[in-house]
């Protein structure tokens, strides 16, 4: 469905995506292995167009740490916000509903993960459902699994 496009690091996060993630936010991420910036410049690669990378890119933020409840049990979980505007922020979190669906949009300030039809295993998905983007998902948008998607 969506063809990969490359992306190079751009703008402020560039120098942000050359350091681990530990180095990036300033103090110790549990979750050490991740190159959630390697991994955020992978996903743009599945973006449409080039206005949709632009756009977010100006959404980005710093990354910094929220810390989220789980409905389903008193477990506290630690997420990453990766970009945001007025009224909603795009989360990473690799807890909760984890490695199959790390990317959420959520409403600014929100701190519960929610349910699992609010986690998208792609950042493209949460992205399109945000206030980031100013349309409507893309005709034949379809909420999908992890390797569901068209393969590199």
């Amino acid at each position: 469905m969506f063809k990969r496009t490359a992306v190079p690091p751009v703008g402020p996060f560039e120098r942000q995506a050359r350091q681990p993630l530990n180095m990036a936010l300033g103090f110790q991420w549990e979750n050490s292995s991740v190159d959630l910036e390697a991994e955020i410049q992978e996903e743009l690669s599945y973006f449409e167009s080039d206005d949709q990378r632009k756009m977010f890119l100006e959404a980005r933020t710093p990354i910094r740490i929220i810390e989220q409840s789980w409905q389903y049990s008193d477990e506290r979980h630690n997420c990453l916000i990766i970009a945001q505007d007025a009224q909603t922020q795009i989360v990473w979190c690799d807890t909760g509903f984890g490695k199959s669906f790390p990317w959420s949009t959520q409403r600014i300030g929100e701190t519960d993960l929610g349910m699992d039809c609010d986690w998208h295993a792609y950042l493209y998905e949460a992205y399109v459902t945000s206030t980031m983007w100013p349309q409507d998902p893309p005709a034949g948008f379809m909420h999908m699994a992890k390797g569901e998607r068209d393969p590199k």
